[in-house]
């Protein structure tokens, strides 16, 4: 129910955002699943089709989703352990002011009880038999009974902190225990992560060394350019029967946007790439695990592995337009979710056979490439 209710709320927000009718979320939802399982059911024939045309390149792509999904586990972690010391911290502050209201009030009892001792414990009767004035007594009678609320009272506020301070020490040792967990779940994600990097490459090495025996460099690059651009077109069509045209259109942004990653401008759109090839985008230097910010508004309709590209995410702008980020090491969204500009996406990798870390980044309309310098307010820096 928790996530049915969660999806209601981005479907609204979504909804609010690209001018759809609010009236219909149920609908919505019922888009957003179809569209998520038509999008799995892509990636799996897109899967079976690597592994059954390349051994090294399904071997490549089986550790890099490894990697990703250690690397995703990581961040995720990290991000749930960072919340919890921010919630430690905020408990820490509330267990000391509760100690220091505990001991206030303790003192303040103390005085009390020290007051009634030097009095007496006849005080009433002592009252009784000394007092001249009737009007006199009973205005010391009431005194006294303010005395012995006021005992009462700080008696029970002492208790009162006293359970309080007991249900944050249990809160805070709970959240000890988490934390422990958490970081001994970090360790041992880790420790695969390590493992499988280790495997990658070992099979870099394999298919270093078939790319060597065959000399197969120009056709691997056409492959795989091909299976991107076959991409773009399913997707052209899966999209077609799902719109989703943003009020905040796409087209008018053109020049104000930024890069998705800092970095250093490693291969440009429109340079000589091998043969008659040219690169479609830019390829962006950066180290690993930097964020990957979206470029816009949007709605992720792919998030796997691709030959070439290795682990891509492809968001939906609307008017056809569509942006296209490969090679990170982790994905941190899925197909159908909504994205806003500057939103973290994935991070920084060299999955798809890459030697060094980068960002490779795209946009397309109607399938076809654009340049991305067209609609990005600053130059990067070159190598």
């Amino acid at each position: 129910m928790k996530r049915l209710a969660s999806l209601a709320l981005v479907v609204g927000l979504a909804a609010s955002l690209f001018g759809l009718p609010q009236a219909g979320v149920g609908d919505e939802q019922a888009e957003l699943a179809a569209l998520r399982a038509k999008m799995q059911a892509l990636e799996k024939r897109l899967s079976k089709q690597s592994a059954e045309r390349d051994q090294v390149g399904a071997a490549l792509r089986a550790v890099e989703t490894q990697i990703g999904s250690a690397s995703r586990r990581l961040t995720q972690l990290a991000n749930e352990q960072d919340q919890l010391m921010t919630e430690k911290a905020a408990l820490t502050e509330a267990t000391a002011a509760s100690r220091g209201r505990l001991a206030g009030q303790q003192a303040a009892l103390a005085d009390q009880l020290r007051m009634n001792y030097m009095v007496g414990r006849q005080e009433n009767l002592k009252l009784l038999l000394n007092q001249d004035s009737p009007a006199r007594l009973g205005r010391m009678l009431v005194y006294y009974e303010y005395l012995n609320a006021a005992r009462s009272e700080s008696i029970e506020g002492v208790n009162a902190e006293l359970t309080k301070l007991a249900s944050l020490d249990a809160e805070n040792n709970r959240l000890l225990t988490r934390i422990e967990t958490l970081r001994g779940e970090q360790q041992q994600t880790l420790r695969g992560l390590n493992a499988a990097r280790e495997e990658r490459s070992g099979v870099m090495l394999r298919l270093n060394k078939e790319l060597r025996q065959g000399g197969g460099e120009l056709e691997r690059l056409k492959a795989e350019e091909g299976e991107l651009r076959g991409l773009v077109e399913e997707l052209k069509a899966l999209l077609a029967e799902f719109p989703a045209e943003s009020s905040q259109r796409f087209s008018a942004v053109r020049g104000q946007l930024g890069w998705p990653v800092p970095g250093r401008l490693l291969n440009d759109y429109g340079q000589p790439r091998a043969g008659n090839l040219r690169w479609n985008g830019v390829l962006v230097g950066a180290d690993s695990g930097t964020s990957v910010r979206a470029l816009y508004y949007g709605r992720v309709v792919f998030a796997d592995w691709l030959a070439g590209m290795g682990l891509l995410l492809v968001i939906e702008h609307g008017e056809g337009y569509m942006s296209l980020y490969g090679h990170n090491e982790a994905l941190l969204k899925e197909a159908g979710d909504w994205v806003e500009p500057g939103e973290r996406v994935a991070l920084v990798g060299d999955s798809g056979g890459q030697g060094t870390p980068g960002l490779y980044f795209e946009i397309r309309r109607a399938g076809e490439p654009q340049n991305p310098h067209r609609w990005i307010k600053k130059s990067l820096a070159s190598r």
